[in-house]
């Protein structure tokens, strides 16, 4: 099997007429970010085209911290209730433009409700983290009651991801196109992270390869290959491993 931790389905499907045959046809298993209702409905249609003969589609849904509005969180605590979610997310902390400066403190208020729905209803959380590692190591009592923590396309130094690990975070780092673009920081972390705390992206569409429109889902492929060769393990050993890790961040707590 191979995963893919963190893929917007609908705006890629919308993009790239072959995603849905690759995802149909492969032992090819997702985890899809929603932030809407559109996202949420059209993962579904697709998670039940998809079935669970050869990989299975899961859906994640969480208030982005670009989006802050109160009808989401309702939204996400009605979907944790009812059992339709697989991971809370993604959400986040933000302080990478003037924008999201000003906007820090409400989304610390959305973040913090958010992981207290993950707890309760015992899902993991993707989280979007962007100069912000100093503010989510305040919240690393929280985290660490949670099943699992994925930092989706992490970007941080493999210090940083270590001070989490420290604190009993059960923490999974997500590294897609940016080591295949050559990002010094992504590609240090990987080489420095234990294979059992690593999952794999495309972000699809977005954060695509040097000079190509999008992200393809089939850039999966290519991804854990590079993976494979950063930790210098055999490409099958780094398939289980990845795909061993994918189960368990999504294994409810109870």
């Amino acid at each position: 099997m191979i995963t893919d931790c963190h893929v917007h389905l609908r705006q890629i499907c919308e993009l790239d007429d072959t995603a849905i045959d690759y995802i149909l046809q492969n032992d090819y298993s997702a985890l899809v970010s929603c932030h809407c209702i559109e996202d949420l409905e059209f993962a579904l249609k697709i998670k039940d085209l998809k079935g669970t003969s050869n990989g299975r589609i899961h859906i994640s849904y969480g208030v982005h911290p670009f989006s802050l509005e109160g009808s989401g969180l309702q939204l996400l605590k009605d979907l944790a209730g009812s059992g339709k979610i697989d991971a809370v997310g993604e959400i986040g902390l933000d302080r990478y433009s003037d924008e999201q400066k000003r906007s820090f403190e409400m989304q610390k208020k959305f973040f913090e409700a958010q992981i207290e729905v993950a707890q309760s209803s015992g899902l993991p959380a993707v989280l979007h983290l962007r100069k912000a590692m100093p503010d989510l190591l305040k919240y690393s009592k929280m985290l660490s009651d949670l099943k699992a923590v994925i930092f989706h396309s992490y970007s941080g130094t493999a210090q940083e991801a270590q001070a989490v690990i420290d604190r009993d975070v059960n923490a999974f780092f997500s590294f897609g196109t940016s080591i295949l673009n050559g990002h010094l920081k992504a590609v240090g972390s990987v080489c420095a992270l234990p294979l059992q705390n690593i999952l794999i992206e495309t972000d699809s569409p977005y954060q695509p390869l040097k000079n190509l429109p999008w992200t393809k889902i089939q850039d999966i492929e290519p991804i854990l290959l590079k993976i494979s060769e950063l930790k210098k393990v055999d490409l099958l050993t780094a398939r289980q491993i990845i795909s061993s890790n994918f189960v368990k961040m999504l294994t409810k707590s109870w």
